[in-house]
């Protein structure tokens, strides 16, 4: 991951302010076997998560301290027990199959003051491997069965790695850096601000965190409610997740209309998230602002099932500005796409299971399924 070109803010919370941080499962969250899913303190899950625990300790969830899992995660441990350890981050739309355990083992190095573990947008963590700590696993990496991804290293995006070897071949993996673990800190610690706002919005009133509704005010400039059709909108009972300052055109008649089911719209962090008319949104869609950033979708976009748009901050000056997350008309993602910290034309089209990285797409461009695009530049393929 290009984290020297991201320059993500890194943002270390107060240790009182830590203390004071709750646990925050949001209740869209399934769970399967509940009485056999532990989860540590100060954990953030957000909305639409899947947690399959089987009938046994043996098929049992275990998630640690200040870890957070982002929407539409899927952990199935019903044909083994899966672990997760501190300070792990499980990017929007992951999956960890059975018998997997993630930041549990490991040597951290000596220099850096934090060691965390990251799991990337549409990545998979198949049955029995192994993520250790201070690892980074790129969008749409798979590890394979049994494999390791050792301590200090991280993996290229879209890559299938399937056995130890090329768990350290350059051809799939690279040295961690300083950058990477200052990404990884950032995103860690904007979840448990987290942990400090949502209990304390669900604490006032349980409907606060459920369907279009307000964000907690920490991270973003104040305790918004969405605009819908130009109405200060707040439905708890909307099937969908609303949150913050997102500013729709669409009227909520026509949001319901053209909008599948477990979609997360968030504006809880960044600047307000602006999405103008809808043409269709596929379920389990998610939309998300992080601190600094400003999103905004042009008319008439299309958004494919599983499909993530998400803005994050560049603060390099002599690098094109991407604290801009846009698209134009007639944008089209499809259905497991990433349009992540980029800006799109008129009439883009981006094919299924495609990553789209701090580009800048020219009008009419086509992106075939499946391709991964860094700085505007084909750089591969999803593997698997």
């Amino acid at each position: 991951m290009n984290c020297s070109r991201l320059r993500i803010l890194s943002l270390v919370l107060p240790i009182s302010s830590l203390l004071t941080a709750q646990t925050f499962i949001d209740p869209t969250v399934e769970r399967v076997n509940q009485a056999n899913i532990t989860v540590g303190d100060r954990v953030m899950v957000a909305p639409f998560v899947t947690l399959l625990a089987g009938p046994t300790l043996q098929t049992s969830i275990v998630i640690g301290n200040g870890s957070n899992l982002q929407e539409d995660v899927t952990i199935d441990a019903r044909g083994g027990k899966v672990e997760i350890g501190s300070s792990v981050e499980i990017g929007h739309g992951a999956t960890v199959k059975s018998g997997a355990r993630i930041g549990m083992t490991g040597v951290c190095p000596a220099g850096p003051a934090f060691c965390g573990t990251f799991v990337g947008f549409q990545a998979e963590i198949a049955d029995g491997a192994i993520v250790e700590k201070d690892t980074l696993v790129f969008g749409f990496a798979r590890l394979g069965p049994g494999v390791t991804l050792p301590a200090g290293r991280k993996t290229l995006p879209g890559v299938n790695i399937l056995t130890n070897s090329q768990a350290m071949s350059p051809t799939h993996t690279a040295p961690m850096t300083e950058a990477d673990r200052l990404f990884i800190q950032a995103v860690i610690s904007i979840n448990l601000v987290h942990t400090l706002g949502y209990p304390a919005l669900e604490a006032t009133d349980p409907s606060n965190v459920q369907g279009i509704n307000y964000d907690p005010g920490i991270v973003s400039p104040c305790p918004c409610l969405p605009t819908i059709g130009g109405e200060i909108t707040r439905v708890p009972s909307f099937r969908n997740r609303i949150v913050g300052d997102v500013r729709m055109t669409d009227k909520l008649a026509t949001l319901d209309e053209v909008m599948g089911d477990k979609i997360s719209l968030r504006a809880d962090e960044g600047k307000p998230l602006v999405i103008e008319e809808i043409e269709e949104m596929g379920s389990r869609t998610l939309v998300h602002t992080f601190v600094g950033t400003k999103l905004e979708l042009g008319k008439h976009g299309t958004y494919g099932r599983r499909s993530i748009v998400h803005s994050a901050p560049d603060f390099d000056p002599a690098a094109p500005d991407f604290n801009l997350t846009k698209t134009g008309r007639n944008f089209q993602l499809g259905a497991q796409a990433v349009f992540f910290q980029s800006q799109a034309g008129d009439d883009v089209k981006i094919g299924r299971r495609s990553f789209v990285i701090l580009s800048k797409v020219p009008d009419g461009t086509v992106i075939p399924p499946g391709t991964i695009v860094i700085d505007g530049v084909i750089v591969g393929s999803v593997d698997w």
